[in-house]
């Protein structure tokens, strides 16, 4: 046996997959009652964050920010609209 002991053979080498990319992580960081990025954007936006607001109060909240800043998805507003069976003046055959 020499130093060739493949001579003659043909290998298949697989692509290499692309690198490995490290996952984010979701951990939040708390601080009293919410995550940081919460108080951080409630107190961004002028309002008190330290005390915890109800969910109601949370979900006005963010609802006038989206108003404000024009934030809202067209496209799956369109999705999200019944469909209509007819029109005024149509005629259902």
């Amino acid at each position: 046996m020499g130093e060739n002991d493949d001579a003659g053979q043909t290998f298949l080498l697989e692509p290499m997959d692309a690198p490995l990319k490290r996952k984010k992580s979701n951990k939040k960081t708390y601080v009293g009652w919410a995550s940081k990025q919460l108080t951080e954007f409630i107190s961004s936006i002028g309002n008190d964050s330290t005390k915890p607001p109800d969910h109601y109060r949370v979900t006005r909240v963010a609802r006038e920010y989206i108003n404000q800043h024009n934030l809202h998805d067209v496209q799956k507003e369109h999705q999200n609209r019944p469909k209509q069976v007819g029109t005024k003046g149509e005629k259902d055959e």
